[in-house]
């Protein structure tokens, strides 16, 4: 930079500018991430009839693709009352794997020193689109500072168990 007349010479950067595609944000591509929980809330659905949900947010900490933005999830309590125990069972497990044990109360779901438990846990998730239709399932907890000491990041396999 010149001080005299303020002005920065990023002529070194001119080629890369020029050749960048434009990247959207948008949706975490299908694949395996290693993620932080970064916040979760209890609240209602926007859309009628309002139901219960916890909506998650996690952080990309490693990806096998590159992607390192921010991947959401909705537990959506369902309306058919023959689905509550598989809901339940897998809400469960997502606590579990963030490493808090939950028992089904489900008063706890609108304390936010419960809910603040499970922030900053790390978890393997697993995003999957069918259609309009986007599964995100966390698989289990992972040790993020192994992969400092040279542990395997997410790799992409087309072994899963996702609904589709």
């Amino acid at each position: 930079m010149s001080e005299e007349s303020g002005y920065i010479d990023v002529s070194d950067y001119a080629k890369a500018a020029k050749e960048a595609p434009v990247k959207v944000f948008g949706e975490a591509p299908d694949g395996t991430y290693w993620c932080v929980v970064d916040s979760i809330d209890f609240k209602m659905t926007q859309k009628e009839p309002s139901r219960p949900m916890l909506s998650w947010q996690y952080q990309v900490a490693q990806s096998a693709n590159g992607y390192s933005g921010k991947i959401f999830k909705n537990n959506v309590f369902p309306t058919d009352a023959s689905k509550l125990i598989d809901f339940f069972g897998y809400l469960k497990a997502d606590f579990a794997a963030c490493g808090v044990e939950w028992d089904g109360d489900v008063v706890l779901l609108n304390s936010q020193d419960f809910l603040a438990e499970v922030l900053d846990s790390a978890v393997e998730i697993k995003v999957k689109t069918k259609g309009e239709f986007t599964n995100v399932k966390v698989n289990r907890a992972v040790d993020l500072s192994a992969t400092l000491k040279g542990a395997v990041a997410p790799t992409e396999s087309d072994d899963d168990d996702l609904p589709f």
